[in-house]
C-alpha cells in the first residue's frame, strides 16, 4: 500500500514543520491483482494533535480494478516524526 500527501503542502515523509495536506492519494495491488486508487479528501480536522499528530473526517473516491468510481465517507490521520527534537 502506498499512501502520499498530495495537493497544498504535500511533503513526504512529513515533517513536523509540514502543514496538512489537501488530500491523500492511496494505491496498492490486491491479493487478486486488481489495483485500488483513491482519494481521500478531508472536510473537517477532528483532533489537533499539532505538530506531530492530526485527524480529519472526510471523503473517499475511487476505483477496484475496472469497477466504476467508488465512493463513500472515511476517518483518517497523519503522524508527524520528521523533524523532531532528538532527545
Amino acid at each position: 500500500m502506498k499512501v502520499r500527501p498530495a495537493g497544498r503542502n504535500s511533503t513526504y515523509p512529513p515533517t513536523v514543520y509540514s502543514g496538512d495536506p489537501e488530500q491523500f492519494n492511496i494505491s496498492m495491488i490486491l491479493d487478486d491483482g486488481r489495483k485500488l486508487n483513491a482519494v481521500v479528501k478531508k472536510k473537517l480536522k477532528v483532533v489537533d494533535g499539532d505538530p506531530v499528530y492530526e485527524r480529519w473526517v472526510g471523503g473517499i473516491e475511487g476505483t477496484v480494478g475496472d469497477s466504476g468510481t467508488l465512493s463513500g465517507q472515511t476517518l483518517f490521520e497523519q503522524f508527524k516524526f520528521f523533524g523532531l527534537p532528538k532527545s
